[in-house]
């Protein structure tokens, strides 16, 4: 039995895959749910389903708000296989932001709105979450824009925030509310009139270090990251990369 044990564990390890929740908020209340994981054998995401069905699957935890949980894999040892993250980011390349993949600092737990929720409803979402911006996707969560808290803010200069000023109708009588904004256009105005329709998308097994020159070229605070066949899987902020970077540096 020592033996038998012992030939299994020079061809099997145990790998933790952390799972990633993408949450999809669309117009009428309607919502949904997926969870996936980055399956460091088959170099691609999987759906926690998928990976229920996979001989190797030994246990799937869904862990709590905090924690997201994770899929316990039972994965032969291949050559040139990452056992996880972290041993994928031990790769001998120029520096760490090189050899770290995405993945490994982003923000798995996405909350993503679709082009026909309201300005309203995704204003309350960022005010009760504290969202800087958030992807903006199809029913697939493929992505097609981002909408930002600039692009809100925006939104309530062009309409005119300024009690002092305004009256309390404009010049068409359509009435106003104490911030400026014009009630009856708030309610039907929607996403995706004042999203940016084209997202700048990494994917998970992409390095730091383009993650960084992509946000700094662009000027852009967040990146929605996909997998390999183009959903969302994470966000990654400015703030991720300065975690990360203080966890590099040990503090």
């Amino acid at each position: 039995v020592a033996q038998m044990r012992l030939e299994s564990s020079l061809h099997h390890h145990d790998v933790k895959l952390p799972i990633r929740v993408r949450q999809i908020l669309g117009a009428e209340g309607a919502a949904s749910t997926a969870r996936t994981v980055f399956c460091p054998v088959q170099r691609r995401t999987l759906t926690v389903e998928e990976c229920r069905g996979c001989d190797h699957c030994q246990a799937v935890s869904l862990g709590s708000a905090r924690d997201r949980g994770f899929v316990t894999c039972r994965a032969p040892r291949l050559p040139g296989a990452p056992e996880s993250w972290a041993k994928l980011a031990k790769r001998i390349l120029p520096s760490a932001a090189d050899r770290t993949p995405i993945g490994a600092a982003m923000t798995s737990d996405v909350t993503c709105v679709t082009a026909d929720l309201s300005v309203e409803l995704v204003t309350e979402l960022f005010l009760q979450r504290n969202f800087g911006s958030a992807p903006v996707v199809d029913d697939e969560g493929f992505p097609i824009g981002v909408i930002t808290k600039s692009d809100l803010l925006a939104e309530r200069f062009d309409r005119g925030d300024n009690e002092e000023e305004l009256p309390a109708r404009d010049r068409r009588g359509v009435e106003l509310d104490r911030s400026g904004f014009h009630v009856e256009e708030l309610a039907h105005a929607t996403v995706g009139e004042l999203m940016m329709p084209v997202a700048f998308t990494l994917r998970e097994t992409d390095p730091l270090s383009r993650a960084a020159a992509l946000m700094s070229i662009e000027r852009v605070h967040h990146l929605p990251i996909v997998s390999d066949d183009g959903r969302v899987v994470g966000i990654l902020s400015t703030l991720d990369l300065a975690s990360w970077l203080a966890r590099e540096a040990g503090y």
